[in-house]
C-alpha cells in the first residue's frame, strides 16, 4: 500500500512507546541523557529508547499542565518548555526547573508565544511552529530574516 508517507502507513504512537497515551502536549529527545519526555496534561513520562523508565509517569509539579511545546538546546544542554507567553528551562540531571518562569520574548527575540510545536533540528536552528507559520532562530535564538514562512510551503513541501 503507498500513501503519502511512503509504503508504510503511520503507526499510532503507543505501537513504538508502550503505555504512552495518544494526543500528547509535547515530547522532545536529550542527547544529553538518551531520554525521551512525553507530556500530558499533569504528567510526565520518560523513555530510554521505547522503554518507560521505572516510577513514570510522573506527576507535573514545578510547570503548568498541558504544556504548548518542548525543545532541547544542545547550547547549554538544557530543555526548554513552553506554556502560553512563558517558558522554563530545566536541567534533567540536576531534576529542576528554574524557579520562574520567563517571558518568551526575553530570550527569544521576534518568536511568537502559545506555541504549537518547537524543535532544534539537525543544523543546529531552533525553530518554533504555530499556527500555519514556522520561525527559524540563529544562534542568538532571534528569528532570523524574512520568517515566519508557510510550513505547507516550505517545510512540509506541499
Amino acid at each position: 500500500m503507498v500513501t503519502d508517507f511512503g509504503t508504510n502507513p503511520p503507526l499510532k504512537i503507543s505501537a513504538l512507546w508502550k503505555d504512552l497515551p495518544g494526543w500528547l502536549d509535547a515530547a522532545v529527545y536529550s542527547p544529553r541523557t538518551g531520554r525521551t519526555y512525553f507530556f500530558k496534561g499533569s504528567k510526565l513520562w520518560r523513555y530510554r529508547g521505547f522503554k518507560l523508565d521505572y516510577g513514570y509517569p510522573k506527576p507535573l509539579t514545578r510547570i503548568p499542565a498541558k504544556i504548548d511545546a518542548a525543545l532541547y538546546w544542545p547550547t547549554n544542554k538544557k530543555i526548554f518548555i513552553f506554556k502560553d507567553t512563558e517558558y522554563w528551562q530545566w536541567d534533567e540531571l540536576g531534576s529542576y526547573f528554574t524557579n520562574i518562569p520567563r517571558k518568551i520574548s526575553t530570550l527569544f527575540t521576534g518568536a511568537p508565544s502559545y506555541l504549537d510545536a518547537a524543535l532544534t533540528w539537525e543544523n543546529g536552528k531552533v525553530y518554533f511552529f504555530k499556527g500555519q507559520n514556522y520561525w527559524r532562530l540563529n544562534d542568538q535564538l532571534r528569528v532570523e530574516r524574512d520568517y515566519p514562512l508557510s510550513t505547507a510551503e516550505r517545510w512540509m513541501n506541499c
